[in-house]
């Protein structure tokens, strides 16, 4: 069973009187509390709870009743001031609000100023993608505004790949290519030239629904996603890279399971759609 306190609020432990002010974003809504024990026995005090203010002050709004968790051990007779923290729904929207705090006859005023937060969730955080060099390969991930304020989700951009191990295959495969009288100019000439060769062109992302597209508070989206590999991928060899979302980042593991067909996959598609 959950004890909020011990003794009796008000009687065995006072409030001190006046404003506090709580400010933060609604996970982290933080201030403090200064709380006297005048019983003579110890006193634990672990949670309160606000209710809605008699009058609201212009400018302000109520906040809806909300816990309070603190961490106090009183021994009789000491006083302490203590971290609280509000706990609020994801969702509060930012601005100040007033709450009403009492503890029998004691009763104080919580200033609570609730800062804006963006946050987008993305499920998964991560994707596993095989496929063929130059074929789409296909995914869906789930978004949701897990912040206080509207999101607009912006135009997806190309994305790069990278092949895993890329840098020991290059240099390993430029030095076999080399003979006894190789330079170091040639060599790295030829290990530029080979670095441009292997660098794998961007890949081109389309989205349904398409984007940009705005995210109020606590919505959430399905968005299936088409990544065009790039044709100039080696098959047998992975790569990495990340789709951005906004200030979030998807992580990719690409997996080429065979080599292009003899036309790009642009000309593939346009031919598919020709008469």
């Amino acid at each position: 069973m959950r004890v909020d306190f011990t003794g009796i609020a008000g009687t065995d432990w006072r409030l001190e009187a006046g404003s506090h002010t709580f400010s933060g974003p609604p996970d982290d809504c933080t201030g403090t509390l200064t709380i006297r024990n005048v019983s003579s026995a110890r006193v634990r005090i672990r949670r309160l709870r606000t209710s809605l203010p008699a009058r609201v002050r212009q400018g302000f709004s109520a906040l809806a009743p909300s816990d309070i968790r603190l961490r106090l051990n009183l021994p009789p007779g000491s006083s302490a001031t203590a971290q609280a923290r509000l706990e609020l729904p994801a969702s509060t929207p930012p601005g100040r609000y007033l709450a009403h705090l009492g503890a029998g006859d004691d009763k104080t005023t919580l200033d609570v100023h609730v800062a804006s937060t963006r946050l987008l969730e993305l499920d998964p955080e991560d994707q596993i993608l095989v496929g063929s060099a130059g074929d789409p390969v296909s995914f869906t991930v789930t978004l949701r505004n897990a912040g206080n304020v509207p999101i607009e989700l912006q135009r997806m951009t190309p994305v790069w790949l990278t092949e895993q191990d890329w840098q020991e295959r290059l240099l390993a495969t430029t030095l076999r290519e080399g003979g006894d009288s190789d330079d170091f100019a040639a060599f790295a000439q030829r290990l530029l030239e080979r670095a441009r060769q292997d660098i794998p062109a961007p890949g081109q992302l389309t989205t349904e629904p398409s984007l940009p597209l705005p995210l109020a508070i606590g919505q959430s989206i399905d968005l299936k996603l088409s990544l065009a590999l790039p044709d100039n991928l080696r098959a047998g060899h992975g790569y990495t890279g990340f789709i951005r979302f906004n200030e979030e980042r998807l992580d990719l593991e690409v997996y080429c399971e065979g080599p292009a067909t003899a036309a790009p996959a642009s000309e593939r598609a346009s031919e598919s759609h020709s008469p």
